[in-house]
């Protein structure tokens, strides 16, 4: 199964075309189609290097190996170039591919060969737990609703994944437990059940966003923590 981007080929050109032609930056190209200024530099960089035959869709994702990804992210992390630089340089799909091997790098998670073949999508669900379940959303929410990253990490089914989020968006926490064989008698609802039931929606998604907060928070506290071990370790090393 394909991935398809949310940017069509004659929109890459066109943001390339202002770019380069018409003098605008790639800030202001970024805002007017709603996309990062990072992908806009690298479709420019792509361009600069393969011309136009760097947008031409592909029939299936890019297959990479884990040695492929660690000498990537070694790249960026040693200074050898930014983002655009490293992806443009090594034929990366997208930034947010290299940021998410970053993560799991400075993470010490486990970097894994890749080679889409749509498995992922053919994974079969399992029983989880009310815990298990929250913790998934909150992993997945944390690494910008990655649903297939989830499914290879937790080993549950990508229509699991996907409900989970959709159901904690909607409800909260309470979307998240099983109610299978346990209907509640309907109840006729007052003004201030309903008003009272919007409030505890308001505050549900308060408490989500507060825990996305707290999760990037950590994430990133350990991101520059383990990034400044690893380039002291360096300058100690060279001396």
């Amino acid at each position: 199964m394909s991935r398809t981007s949310p940017y069509s080929v004659e929109m890459k050109r066109k943001a390339v075309d202002l770019c380069l032609n018409q003098g605008m930056s790639a800030a202001e190209v970024a805002a007017d189609i709603s996309a990062s200024q990072t992908r806009v530099r690298i479709w420019i960089r792509q361009f600069e290097s393969n011309g136009l035959r760097s947008f031409e869709p592909s029939n299936r994702n890019k297959r990479y190996t884990k040695e492929f990804k660690v000498a990537a992210v070694e790249a960026y992390l040693n200074g050898e170039g930014g983002l655009v630089e490293i992806c443009v340089g090594r034929g990366i799909s997208r930034d947010r591919v290299l940021r998410e091997w970053i993560k799991k790098y400075n993470g010490h998670e486990a970097i894994l060969d890749y080679d889409p073949k749509g498995e992922v999508y053919m994974t079969k669900g399992r029983a989880t737990t009310f815990e298990e379940r929250l913790e998934i959303v909150a992993w997945c929410l944390s690494h910008e609703r990655q649903y297939k990253l989830a499914v290879e990490r937790f080993k549950v089914s990508y229509t699991q994944v996907y409900a989970w989020v959709a159901k904690y968006l909607q409800a909260g926490e309470d979307g998240l437990r099983d109610r299978r064989g346990k209907r509640e008698p309907a109840v006729a609802r007052t003004a201030e059940d309903t008003q009272a039931l919007k409030l505890k929606r308001l505050q549900d998604e308060n408490e989500r966003l507060r825990m996305e907060n707290e999760v990037l928070k950590k994430v990133k506290a350990v991101e520059r923590r383990l990034y400044s071990e690893h380039f002291g370790k360096k300058r100690n090393t060279s001396r």
